[in-house]
This record gives C-alpha cells, sequence and structure tokens, in this order.
C-alpha cells in the first residue's frame, strides 16, 4: 500500500471530492446543455428531450451496477496491497458493460417508439423523444464504458485525469450543440443534439482509457487471482444494487406515466425536466462526497482498518447533506432569474421554483442515502440497501405520486412530495444500518490473510 493511499480519511476526503464532483457535474452537463440550448427553440422540444433522458437515464443506471462492485473490488484489494487484482478487474468489467451496453443499444432503437408511447407523453413531443431516444441509447455502449474506465482510475488515486475526460468531452458536446442549433440548425433538432451528445461522450471514453494506460499501467502489476472469485465479489456487490436499480427504474417510469397521465398538455413533463437539470448539480455534490467516502473506505478495509471508517462516514454525511441543502437553496432563490433566460412562461417559472423549494427537503434524504447507501454497498453489504428501495420506492415514490399527484390532483408538485418522502425514509434506514455494523461482516477481503497468499473472500 503506498503512503499516498495510506492518508488519514478526514485528509483524504475533500482532494478526493473536488475531482469526483466535478467530473460528475461534467457528465451530467451533456443532459443540462442539452435542455438550456434547446430552450432557445422550444420548451415543447424541452419537454421531450428532458422525458426521453429520464427514460434513458434510468437504463444507463444498470451500467453502474458493474462500477458498485468493481469500486468495491478494487479499493479493498488496493488497500490489501493486490494492485494486480484491481486491474483484472477492470478487464473483467469491460467484457462485462460491454456485452451489456450492446444488447441496451439494440434493444434501445428498436423499441423507442412503444417506450416512449407506454410513458403517454404527449402527441406533440413524442416524435422529438422518440428520435433522441433512438440515438442516445444507440450509442449506450459508451455509457457502459465510461463508467468502467472511471472507476479504474480513481480507485487508483487518479481522479484528476477522469475530471479531465469528462471536462473535454462536455466542451466537445457544447461545440457540437452550438454547430447544430446556430449553424446547420437541421429540422430534427432533437436528433441533432443527440448526436452531438454521443461524440461528447466518445471524446470522454476515449481520454479515461489513453490516462489509465498512460498513468496506471496495471499490467506491471504481478498479482493475480481467478477470475470466477473476482467475478463473485463483483456480483456479490453488483447483483442487488441490479435489483435495486431495476425496482428504482420500474417506480420512476410509473412515476412518469402518472405525471403524464395526470397533465396531458406536457406542462408538469417540461416543469419537472428543467427542475431535475437544476437540482442535478446539487445531486453531484452528494454523490461526490459518497464516492470519496467510497474509495476511502475501501482503502481502509483492505488495510484491516474497518474499525476507524464510522466516524468518518457520519462526517462525510454530514458535510454530504449541509452543502447539498445550501446549494439547493440557493439555486431555488435564484431560479426566476435563471429560467427567465430560458423560457418566458410565467407559470413554468413558478411551478419550477416551487418544485426547487421541495427539493431542499429531497437533497437531505437524498444526500445522506448516497453516502451510507453507496458505502454500504461497497463493503459488500449491498442485500440490505436493496430490500429497503423494494418497499419504498414502490410505497412512497409510486404511491406518493399517486396520492399527491393524482388523487389530490397537485400535478408535478405532488409528484416531488412522493419523492422526497422516498428518500427521506430510505435515509433513516441507511443511517440505522450503517451505524449497527453490520457491515463489517460482509467485507470482500480479510487484510490479515495477506502473508497466507492469495486473500480469501468472505
Amino acid at each position: 500500500m503506498s503512503e499516498n493511499l495510506a492518508k488519514p480519511q478526514k485528509s483524504k476526503l475533500l482532494p478526493l471530492f473536488v475531482p469526483i464532483f466535478f467530473e460528475t457535474l461534467f457528465l451530467m452537463l451533456a443532459g443540462i446543455v442539452d435542455t438550456l440550448m434547446l430552450s432557445s427553440v422550444s420548451d415543447q422540444v424541452v419537454g421531450a428531450v428532458g422525458t426521453a433522458n429520464t427514460y434513458v437515464g434510468m437504463f444507463f443506471i444498470l451500467f453502474a451496477i458493474m462500477s458498485s462492485g468493481l469500486i468495491a473490488v478494487m479499493t479493498q484489494y488496493i488497500g490489501l496491497g493486490k494492485k494486480g487484482v484491481a486491474f483484472q478487474a477492470r478487464q473483467l468489467a469491460i467484457l462485462i458493460n460491454g456485452g451489456i451496453g450492446i444488447v441496451l443499444a439494440i434493444l434501445l432503437v428498436v423499441l423507442s417508439e412503444p417506450i416512449i408511447g407506454g410513458l403517454g407523453i404527449a402527441e406533440s413531443m413524442k416524435v422529438d423523444a422518440v428520435n433522441y431516444m433512438r440515438i442516445v441509447g444507440g450509442g449506450c455502449l459508451l455509457d457502459a464504458l465510461i463508467p468502467v474506465f472511471s472507476t479504474y482510475l480513481r480507485a487508483f488515486d487518479k481522479a484528476k485525469f477522469s475530471l479531465a475526460a469528462a471536462f473535454s468531452g462536455n466542451v466537445v458536446n457544447i461545440l457540437c450543440n452550438t454547430l447544430v442549433l446556430f449553424v446547420i440548425r437541421p429540422a430534427d433538432l432533437a436528433s441533432g443534439i443527440a448526436a452531438g451528445t454521443l461524440i461528447g461522450k466518445g471524446v470522454s471514453l476515449l481520454l479515461c482509457f489513453l490516462f489509465g494506460w498512460l498513468f496506471i499501467k496495471g499490467r506491471q502489476f504481478s498479482e493475480r487471482i481467478e477470475r470466477k472469485r473476482i467475478l463473485k465479489d463483483i456480483i456479490r456487490v453488483g447483483f442487488p444494487a441490479a435489483a435495486e436499480t431495476a425496482i428504482y427504474t420500474a417506480a420512476m417510469a410509473a412515476v412518469m406515466a402518472i405525471l403524464n397521465r395526470t397533465d396531458t398538455t406536457g406542462f408538469g413533463a417540461t416543469a419537472k425536466a428543467y427542475a431535475q437539470q437544476i437540482t442535478n448539480l446539487a445531486y453531484c455534490v452528494s454523490f461526490a462526497f459518497s464516492q470519496a467516502n467510497v474509495i476511502l473506505v475501501g482503502w481502509a478495509i483492505g488495510e484491516g482498518k474497518a474499525k476507524e471508517c464510522y466516524k468518518p462516514t457520519h462526517r462525510a454525511a454530514l458535510i454530504a447533506i449541509g452543502a447539498s441543502v445550501v446549494l439547493e437553496a440557493v439555486l431555488a432563490a435564484a431560479s426566476p432569474g435563471i429560467l427567465r433566460a430560458f423560457t418566458s412562461d410565467e407559470a413554468m417559472i413558478l411551478t419550477v421554483r416551487n418544485l426547487l423549494l421541495i427539493d431542499i427537503a429531497l437533497e437531505v434524504g437524498r444526500a445522506a442515502n448516497l453516502v451510507y447507501g453507496y458505502t454500504l454497498k461497497s463493503t459488500g453489504d449491498s442485500v440490505f440497501p436493496a430490500a429497503i428501495a423494494a418497499v419504498f420506492n414502490l410505497l412512497f415514490a409510486v404511491g406518493g405520486a399517486f396520492l399527491f399527484g393524482y388523487v389530490l390532483n397537485l400535478n408535478v408538485v405532488g409528484i416531488f412530495i412522493g419523492l422526497t418522502l422516498d428518500e427521506c425514509v430510505r435515509a433513516l434506514f441507511m443511517w440505522l444500518r450503517w451505524r449497527s455494523g453490520k457491515w463489517e461482516g460482509k467485507v470482500l477481503v480479510k487484510a490479515k490473510e495477506e502473508d497466507k497468499g492469495e486473500p480469501s473472500l468472505q
């Protein structure tokens, strides 16, 4: 274990957080840029692309499943001093995520129309939404591989390079969008914007690969174990995460269907699209703190220092909650001025501001969920978060959307109330689980067995 990776958790949290935050922000900017640049042309196109992005994004979360297992395996073996096993894990993840990406690309191209139609989207938005999904979904192999190479860089404490790749990809995306909107001006703007998004992601992937090849040189590490043992650990963490993702995907699809059937004009879908793009900024803060903490906990577990992870994780959660809430409050206060740069519809501006005010409470739950939930999964304790999601995604996210959005006729405001309840209740359970210490019995490697040959798997 290098001296650099062995630094105390407190001293490493911020240096890890900063590049991960900006990387996550730049990756999300692809959708934000698409939405905001399109808003100068049409709110209807914004709603169409926003709806398509919501659904496509749900599928793309599947690729993070591999990342959940991958970061757990990589960081714990790096902490154990077995860096070659981390390289093995990356190679295996490329094969698995690549295969999933190809299958999903085919499905999203072929089934884009029935998928969009099943959401009950307004007819005026349907063609743009289908075209956007067909192109972005067809290129989802890029989304399958980017998190693998990015996770590899982060696990080896090279997050600044994955940040550079994400930044470069977004610059390319903005340039492509500018070309489409203000120079080429095709009749099908949604397709043009989607093509620019894919080009940007392609640049990000290429740079992530090059940086890993240049600055880590994983093949030089001689440690190796059986691939099936690596796969077993990745699946042990990733499969429950897959179940959790499937439940979340189904729940969000149901929420969108409720919203679209509650408001057939598309007003609610457009307001939600604007609000989600803004709230993504607060999400980036919480997510970055969660990923920084996951890396630190993985290194510590590999070194046999699991007992030292409790207080730093609680600290990371509190910082994430405070930072995301403050940021969301500022965004809510500033939202009328921000939105007037993109739409003149005062009803839309008022609705989005109300959604952002509700989202302040949502961010409390989401920040705690991300830090405690991701950390639990990365230790090997991934079944519990999936079980909690199975109950509360359906009970509060879907049930709340139906009750507040449809029955009480609060429309998109009711949808956000349901989502807030879901996040906050799950956060309480995640905190209690971490505090209980039961995750210690589920870690993937045992540092004490380092001198006995290959590390054992529990």
